[in-house]
């Protein structure tokens, strides 16, 4: 879901960028963008060049700037860094007049420099940015002088692990400081897998840059911050504003405790929302005159039932062909609402779950392989094996009936007023509501009265009414045709399935259609 509402009134960007607008002024920029079918221009997020191309282009028509980012270094990303620098200027209108000269510090300013660039260019503060990697250093050293900035911005190279303490000037109080600290606490957690709430969360759009040092540290972001709180116990009013910026929601709580400390006037926090990225703010004083306003946001409201994405690399005639293959095995049917050569919606049905467990069946199929090859070898059971066989066999015909009464039918469609018979590709292979009828009523158990007691026949009918009141899934599955792939999306609109279904039969669809790609 795009935040972009919910940015920073006066955030530029709250109005995406005219991709196409750009790509014609700016060569560079051209070089990775991409024209789809429908006309419309896009770049591949996923390309740290292109993220680049996009950043430095943006600062020189918004702001003027010319900046080299380096692709070993962080690529800022310009509506965040712009959110985290409107807040503060809303903090210092509420504590001083217009007039006065700002001077604010940037805990680790990075080779792009940034927030240092734009607060003197956009704000016309005077700034002090504070790096450890000497090639950063001169590399934003360099973008200083580049851009003419060198009277209201100072780089200084600091001692590893140096927040505040030992940086600061002795005759200089600060209005404020900012910080992007780096957010992880291990390399391993630089996969997105690792740190998903949810299996169900779709991974980042944007590829991962920056240095080592840049994204992980000793402890986390947590560790990083509560290292700056320990300077400003020290400091106290030498800068009258501390502030920074949080990757984890998780860390929002555990830093306003650390917060809590007699020395500590006020502590306020706020939300960036951009894109579709949330990060935290938290700045707090020592300073009893300063003034915290606490800024109410609009709250974010998610969609009841967010799509389900992934991207495919093949395009969409083919992806399309092999999900109608996948479809016809799982027994699912489906209505074409839109179909064009862009993009395909359809409504899909299923009666019951045949996507998962597949494992397990492929065991079952293999199991029954082999017996079906020792009897055509002629192998003989002994007389106590032949005693068991009975029941066993009884147990695997009612697991079979359980499967094959929850198969899909496409009759019963049509009676539930879902897509009319024209509209649904029919599968042939779907078993009728008669032939599940006398399936059901085969017996080969010679105990059989002691299977009809089994409680898996009571499962087996409860099933066959189930089927009858409400689909397993019924959703909207929607295929658009991209300059670099084709994107599918399935949404959940009801069924006993719950919204899960969606997100594994999605899984079931990026698995074995990976197997075609």
């Amino acid at each position: 879901m795009s935040l972009n509402k919910f940015m920073h009134p006066r955030n530029v960007y709250r109005k995406p960028p005219d991709f196409k607008a750009l790509a014609i002024k700016y060569p560079e920029f051209r070089k990775y963008a991409k024209q789809e079918i429908s006309g419309k221009v896009s770049i591949d997020f996923k390309n740290k060049e292109s993220l680049r191309a996009l950043t430095s282009t943006l600062l020189k028509e918004d702001f003027g700037l010319d900046v080299e980012i380096p692709l070993n270094r962080l690529i800022p990303t310009l509506p965040l860094r712009l959110n985290y620098l409107l807040w503060i200027e809303d903090i210092l209108a509420a504590n001083r007049k217009t007039s006065d000269i700002v001077k604010g510090i940037d805990i680790g300013c990075g080779a792009s420099c940034v927030y240092p660039l734009l607060a003197a260019k956009h704000f016309q503060w005077q700034m002090l940015g504070t790096e450890v990697d000497e090639e950063s250093v001169l590399i934003a050293s360099n973008n200083v002088t580049r851009n003419g900035l060198s009277d209201r911005i100072t780089i200084q190279k600091t001692p590893e692990r140096t927040m505040l303490d030992g940086v600061l000037e002795a005759d200089t109080v600060y209005d404020f400081c900012v910080c992007n600290p780096p957010f992880f606490s291990s390399e391993e957690e630089l996969e997105p897998q690792n740190v998903a709430r949810s299996p169900s969360r779709p991974p980042p759009r944007n590829a991962m840059t920056g240095a080592s040092w840049e994204l992980v540290t000793p402890g986390g972001e947590v560790a990083f911050v509560e290292s700056i709180i320990q300077d400003s116990l020290k400091l106290k009013d030498k800068v009258r504003v501390y502030s920074v910026m949080l990757g984890h929601k998780t860390s929002v709580g555990k830093i306003l405790a650390a917060l809590k400390k007699p020395e500590v006037q006020k502590v306020t926090s706020y939300k960036f929302c951009q894109g579709r990225t949330t990060r935290w703010g938290i700045a707090w004083t020592l300073t009893p005159s300063v003034t915290l306003p606490a800024v109410k946001q609009q709250p974010l409201q998610k969609p009841k039932s967010l799509p389900f994405s992934h991207m495919f690399d093949t395009d969409m005639k083919q992806t399309l062909e092999v999900l109608r293959q996948l479809m016809v095995k799982l027994q699912i049917t489906y209505s074409v609402r839109k179909n064009s050569d862009e993009i395909c919606g359809m409504e899909i049905t299923a009666l019951a779950n045949t996507w998962t467990n597949s494992r397990r069946k492929r065991r079952e199929e293999k199991r029954k392989q082999a017996v079906s090859k020792s009897e055509n070898n002629n192998t003989e059971l002994k007389p106590e094996d032949s005693q068991s066989v009975g029941p066993e066999v009884c147990e695997n015909e009612r697991e079979e009936i359980e499967e094959k009464v929850q198969i899909d039918v496409c009759d019963k469609i049509s009676e539930n007023g879902s897509p009319k018979s024209e509209e649904v590709e029919r599968n042939p292979d779907l078993v009728t509501e008669n032939e599940i009828a006398r399936v059901g009523t085969k017996r080969t158990c010679d105990e059989d009265a002691k299977c009809s007691n089994n409680p898996k026949r009571v499962k087996v009918e409860n099933s066959k009414a189930a089927s009858k009141t409400e689909p397993y899934f019924i959703g909207l599955l929607l295929l658009e045709q991209k300059s670099f792939g084709t994107e599918m999306e399935l949404s959940w609109i009801r069924g006993s399935g719950g919204r899960d279904s969606a997100h594994q039969l999605l899984q079931y669809f990026k698995n074995n259609i990976k197997c075609y790609e």
